[in-house]
């Protein structure tokens, strides 16, 4: 099995180390440090900011969790393959 995963150190941690030991299948790739289009956490982060929040303006914290979350149910109303 491979973890793609992206290069934060807690992921190169002993305790991370120590867990994959005893299993020989797993292996962890780690993206380059310079390459955050890579990581698809942070590109969907960066589409909910520039697709939804910066066009938005929500006065209250709950504003914003309202509008986030409705952002992302459109998204799971129509899925396809995640492309940008």
């Amino acid at each position: 099995m491979h973890l793609v995963l992206d290069n934060y150190a807690t992921h190169q941690a002993p305790p991370i180390q120590w867990w994959l030991l005893p299993r020989p299948r797993c292996a962890l790739l780690l993206t380059p440090t310079s390459a955050s289009w890579l990581n698809l956490a942070e590109r969907w982060f960066g589409d909910l900011t520039t697709k939804k929040l910066q066009r938005s303006a929500p006065r209250t914290a709950a504003d914003l969790e309202a509008d986030s979350r409705a952002w992302i149910a459109g998204g799971n109303d129509y899925p396809r393959p995640y492309g940008g």
